[in-house]
């Protein structure tokens, strides 16, 4: 039993470190040493995964941005993406507790069917065409990331908020676009939209509100208004569509 418990602890222990990603399970190494090729560099800054030996609190991450290292998004295992100025001493990552400094490749950006050389069928424009979705870093400027983004591509949809672009591009195009230093994710467009329609009137408790049976209401809607409210406009959702007015 003691072997065994060892031979999980030391298991769980070389796992410690492994980068969980939607494309899969990267192992990773120590290693500070930070190469960057100018094709990398978006808006001065380059992008990276950062893993600690162990999580930095506020304070730390505070320091390491006031010295041009911008953690952005934890993954786990103690890993953060990272938006590192191009002026930034690299000789400073030993002192900030950094176990890796670890290059993102396409295919890490990537979902697992985009991973794996998938292409769901919805996504699929004709047969050299497909609409994907990318997500940008948050602190880049969104016309500048737009303006390279539509570059042999179209504009579907873009989203400020929430760094969200739809494009549709070329089939053969995925990784080139993926390698964009500004591209944080890539996956293919959302299914399109079904309108529920469910109509059960049991399942909402309204069967004795209109209903044909004896003691039933005729509760039926007929000259009620309803209001519902909401903190962003709801014209555009499927289920809405053709009900509502909006004011």
């Amino acid at each position: 039993i003691s072997t065994f418990a060892f031979s999980a602890h030391l298991f769980a222990e070389e796992n410690k470190y492994d980068l969980m990603l939607n494309s899969g399970t990267v192992s990773t190494s120590e290693n500070v040493q930070v190469s960057v090729q100018p094709g990398e560099i978006f808006a001065g800054y380059y992008f990276r995964y950062v893993q600690f030996f162990e999580i930095p609190s506020t304070e730390e991450k505070e320091k390491m941005k006031s010295g041009g290292l911008n953690l952005l998004m934890y993954l786990p295992n103690y890993t953060y993406m990272a938006a590192v100025s191009s002026s930034f001493d690299a000789g400073k990552l030993s002192a900030y507790n950094v176990r890796s400094v670890i290059s993102i490749l396409p295919e890490y950006k990537m979902s697992q069917a985009f991973a794996k050389g998938i292409i769901p069928p919805h996504a699929m424009v004709g047969s050299d065409k497909m609409d994907v979705t990318i997500i940008y870093y948050s602190m880049l400027n969104s016309e500048e990331v737009k303006a390279e983004a539509m570059k042999n591509n179209e504009v579907l949809y873009e989203n400020k908020i929430a760094n969200i672009i739809k494009l549709r591009i070329p089939v053969g195009d995925l990784t080139k676009l993926a390698s964009m230093p500004f591209v944080s994710t890539i996956e293919p467009i959302e299914e399109p939209n079904v309108p529920d329609e469910v109509l059960n009137q049991s399942q909402h408790r309204t069967n004795t509100l209109y209903n044909n049976f004896t003691g039933a209401r005729q509760y039926n809607g007929t000259n009620v208004d309803v209001m519902l409210q909401d903190d962003g406009v709801i014209v555009p959702h499927i289920d809405y569509t053709g009900r509502i007015t909006h004011f």
